[in-house]
This record gives structure tokens, C-alpha cells and sequence, in this order.
């Protein structure tokens, strides 16, 4: 739960740590992908707790009948928190993106012709970063990933024709 409160803060640590290397127009991009990382992660951790008792279920449904299943409070604290960062994390990844393509090293065509891979590795992700085996969850995690790969990618597009608008005028 701190990690989730204190989101706002760490987020705005990093962004401190890298602004003393910016100019003032790229310190206004920081501030703006900030400001759109925050919801994310915070999307993100919502979509996680809302899947997060479906995946309890899921686990817990694997007991025998007539057996008793026991979790310790460590197990099921690190199980909700690597769910809940996880789906956190991979919700902010599209500012990255969006980041790396208005910064002129990867132009949203690249992302594009890469879709295939990109969707592959966030079902990869999916799988690997919630920690239940069942398809639901994974697919809960990455159908939204893949949105906001396709959205980061269109971000990218829309400023790249608005850049080259602006200097052929």
C-alpha cells in the first residue's frame, strides 16, 4: 500500500533526479509525461485489484476437496504486491514510448512495424509478471497493454505530423 500512496513521490524523485540535465522546453515534457505516468500507475494498480480476487480464487481452487489451504501473511503480501506493481508498471510503460518517440530515437513507424514482437513480448510479460497460471489474468494484464501501446504509438504519430506541420510553415 505505501508503494501505491507514495507513487506521486518516488515518480516525481525520478523525475527530480533527471531535470538538472534538461533544457527548460524539455523540463515541460517531463513534467507533462509525469503527470500522465501517475494516472497510469495508478490505473494500472486499480485494474490489478480488481483482478486481484478473481486470481486468490483461481489459486485457492486448485485445494482438494476436503483440504484446508493456509497462507501465511508474507506469501499473500508479496503476492498482492508484485500483481499490483506489475499491472502498475506496465500501464506506464506507453510514457516511455511516447517519450522515446518525441524525443526523435524511435519514430512511431518503428513501433509500428514492430507490432507483432510487441504484442508477443506483452503477453510474455503477462505471463511471466502475475504470479497466477490462469489465462485470465494474464490476459487482463496485457489487452490493456496492447491499447496503450497502439494509443502511445498514435500519441507519437499525432506530434510527429503537428512537428512537421509546424516547420514546413
Amino acid at each position: 500500500i505505501g508503494v501505491v500512496l507514495s507513487s506521486p513521490w518516488w515518480l516525481y524523485q525520478l523525475w527530480a533526479f533527471v531535470a538538472p540535465g534538461l533544457k527548460a522546453g524539455e523540463k515541460r515534457y517531463t513534467v507533462g509525461f509525469l503527470v500522465a505516468a501517475i494516472p497510469l500507475f495508478l490505473a494500472g494498480v486499480y485494474l490489478a485489484w480488481w483482478v486481484y480476487p478473481h486470481a486468490v480464487e483461481i489459486l485457492t481452487g486448485f485445494t482438494p476437496e476436503g483440504a484446508s489451504n493456509f497462507l501465511d501473511a508474507q506469501m499473500f503480501m508479496t503476492f498482492a504486491m508484485r500483481l499490483l506493481l506489475a499491472f502498475g508498471l506496465a500501464f506506464v510503460f506507453p510514457v516511455v514510448m511516447v517519450a522515446l518517440s518525441w524525443a526523435g530515437i524511435v519514430e512511431p513507424r518503428t513501433w509500428l512495424k514492430g507490432w507483432r514482437w510487441a504484442v508477443l513480448a506483452m503477453f510474455t510479460f503477462a505471463a511471466i509478471m502475475t504470479p497466477t497460471p490462469d489465462a485470465i489474468t494474464m490476459i487482463a494484464m496485457a489487452l490493456p497493454m496492447c491499447g496503450l501501446y497502439f494509443g502511445a504509438i498514435g500519441v507519437g504519430a499525432l506530434r510527429g505530423r503537428l512537428v512537421r506541420r509546424r516547420t514546413t510553415a
